[in-house]
């Protein structure tokens, strides 16, 4: 019987793909409700098979009886406030449709252009908003083993003071370490940088580390850590504009897509007012 469903099924389907059929007889129907080929046609793609295709449609009609015994079982017995179900559906309605619109208005008249300067300006006149939450850090962090050449000139470079060593420092990350990271010119939590490391045993105390030292070094027994630190800002500070830009710019962003929707509804409601079509009762 399954296999004789299913190629009904197909049957139908191919029926339905036939343009000279104007019209075909329902695959199922649930009390007053009709399933047609039409609502199955694009569900199976053109290179299945026809036991695929039946197998496809055969759980789909099977899902949607399910779906519409239990609507019509609702609807029928259970005590549902249905007024109420309404009301809540069409305002669902109206939020997908508006939302829908005003992404499409946003996107076209919105000035994505954020300079500098804009940036800049935002970031003075805001800056207390912009207060650190963890410590953050420019630095170098090598992963050096057991056989890598010349480590203890890359100790002495690390514990150096003198810039040019640091040059040579970056130099050997770049030619004999695994997937070193640099981050001179970019700030970045220290906790992020030492993560996965040794160096978080090393490093307890993040804020007295940082006032004290400016290097450090951790082995887990197969690889050295070294680390480097070229500057740093402790948390409650004021972040610094490179580490908030991005998120200034989003917000400046943020900022013209509300001011576009309140424009848009300023001027659709004067448009209403001015044809008539918007009135307050007793105003």
């Amino acid at each position: 019987m399954k296999k004789k469903l299913s190629f009904c099924i197909w049957a139908v389907i191919v029926a339905c793909s036939n343009p000279s059929q104007e019209s075909q007889p329902p695959i199922a129907q649930v009390y007053d409700a009709y399933l047609m080929p039409a609502d199955v046609k694009n569900m199976v793609g053109a290179d299945a098979t026809p036991q695929d295709s039946a197998r496809i449609v055969s759980n789909y009609v099977e899902s949607w009886a399910k779906m519409q015994l239990l609507y019509h079982e609702a609807v029928t017995n259970a005590e549902l406030d249905l007024n109420e179900i309404e009301r809540r559906v069409l305002e669902y309605k109206y939020q997908l449709i508006t939302h829908a619109f005003l992404q499409q208005y946003i996107n076209k008249n919105l000035d994505t252009v954020v300079t500098e300067q804009q940036i800049r300006d935002y970031y003075e006149a805001n800056k207390s908003n912009f207060e650190l939450k963890e410590n953050i850090v420019k630095g170098l962090l090598l992963k050096i083993s057991d056989v890598t050449p010349d480590k203890a000139k890359a100790y002495q470079w690390l514990r150096s003071q003198n810039r040019s060593d640091w040059e040579q420092l970056r130099s050997y990350a770049f030619s004999y370490t695994q997937n070193p990271i640099i981050s001179d010119t970019t700030w970045m939590p220290l906790s992020a940088l030492i993560r996965n490391t040794p160096l978080r045993e090393e490093i307890r105390n993040e804020v007295q580390f940082l006032a004290t030292r400016n290097y450090a070094s951790a082995t887990d027994g197969e690889y050295l850590y070294l680390l480097k630190i070229f500057d740093y800002k402790i948390a409650d500070q004021p972040s610094p504009l490179e580490f908030v830009k991005e998120t200034i710019r989003d917000v400046i962003l943020n900022q013209r897509k509300m001011a576009l929707q309140h424009q848009l509804e300023v001027s659709l409601l004067e448009k209403a007012r001015r044809s008539h079509n918007y009135r307050i009762a007793n105003r």
